[in-house]
C-alpha cells in the first residue's frame, strides 16, 4: 500500500459494548478488544493518509470523534449510546451490513451516496419495524470528500463505452 495516495477501506464488525469496545474473540488466541483509541493509533503507527472506516456494531458512534480528521470517513451502525440490528447467527448482515453492501454499493459508484442511502434505508426501516433508532453515523473529511470524488470519477469514466463517451 502505498500510504500516501491509497486509500485503505477498513470495515469492521463485531459485538460493541457500552464503552466503545469492539469485541475481538478468536479462540485460542488471547486478543484486546478494540477501542476507537487503538483504531486511531494503528493507523497513525501505520502512515496511512487516506483513511474510510466503517464499524458495525452496537454503540460503534463512539469510534467517529476519536477517527475524525480531514483525511478520514468514518461511518458507524449506531450512535454512541445506541444498539444496532440485526446481528444474528441466522442473518448474512447486520441491518448496516445489509443497506450498504449488499443493497447500495453494488449499485453506485459513490460511496459518500451509499452510505446516505444505507443510512436512511436504516432509519425507514426501524420506523416501519417500530424500533427505537440506531441513528447511523456519518462523518466525512474534507479532503477524503475531495480524493473520493476523484476515484469515483476515475471509475465511472473506465465504466464508458470505448472509443465513445457513453456511460
Amino acid at each position: 500500500m502505498n500510504v500516501d495516495e491509497d486509500i485503505l477501506v477498513l470495515y469492521l464488525s463485531s459485538h460493541g459494548s457500552e464503552a466503545h469496545e469492539l469485541a475481538a474473540d478468536f479462540w485460542p488466541l488471547p486478543l484486546n478488544d478494540l477501542t476507537p483509541n487503538m483504531l486511531k493509533n494503528y493507523l497513525h503507527e501505520a502512515g496511512i493518509k487516506w483513511r474510510v472506516v466503517m464499524v458495525s456494531s452496537c454503540f460503534s458512534g463512539g469510534f467517529v470523534a476519536p477517527l475524525q480528521n480531514d483525511n478520514t470517513l468514518v461511518a458507524t451502525a449506531s450512535a454512541p449510546h445506541r444498539t444496532s440490528f440485526g446481528c444474528d447467527d441466522k442473518r448474512d448482515f447486520t441491518y448496516f451490513g445489509e443497506a450498504l453492501l449488499r443493497d447500495q454499493l453494488p449499485y453506485r459508484f459513490s460511496l459518500v451516496s451509499s452510505l446516505e442511502a444505507a443510512i436512511k434505508s436504516i432509519d425507514e426501516r426501524e420506523i416501519l419495524e417500530k424500533r427505537d433508532a440506531s441513528n447511523p453515523q456519518l462523518s466525512v473529511g474534507s479532503d477524503i470528500a475531495l480524493k473520493l470524488e476523484q476515484l469515483e470519477r476515475s471509475l465511472s469514466l473506465a465504466s464508458c463505452e470505448p472509443n465513445t463517451m457513453e456511460c
